[in-house]
């Protein structure tokens, strides 16, 4: 049986396309300055640095003004970029397993930063 490899090719190119947005948008908030203290941060952390000599992540931590400050931006985007791109999927490793909800936000050496419900 032959078919038509065309429709597969474009749903692919479609997918790549979507995908690329969504992992753009995730690069810009990570370049942002208030995202990239945070990660270089996350970073001293992993390697032994004392979570009180990390004051951006301490507050991320401790402040959900601080928290929804930091992760506002990638949410709305990331939600509008979502809609606009269905095929798309969330850039960002992600599971549920037995009634989790784990949402990695970053990563830096043996740390990362990661959202739970």
């Amino acid at each position: 049986m032959r078919r038509d490899r065309a429709p597969a090719r474009s749903q692919a190119d479609a997918i790549d396309s979507a995908q690329a947005v969504v992992e753009q948008l995730r690069d810009q908030w990570r370049k942002s300055p208030q995202v990239a203290q945070l990660l270089a941060e996350l970073h001293d952390y992993g390697r032994g640095a004392d979570l009180r000599d990390c004051a951006a992540l301490a507050e991320c931590l401790t402040s959900t003004t601080a928290a929804t400050r930091v992760l506002a931006p990638l949410f709305v985007t990331m939600g509008q970029a979502l809609r606009g791109h269905p095929l798309a999927h969330v850039p960002l490793r992600h599971q549920f397993a037995h009634g989790v909800c784990v949402l990695e936000l970053m990563r830096a050496g043996q740390a990362s930063l990661s959202l739970m419900d």
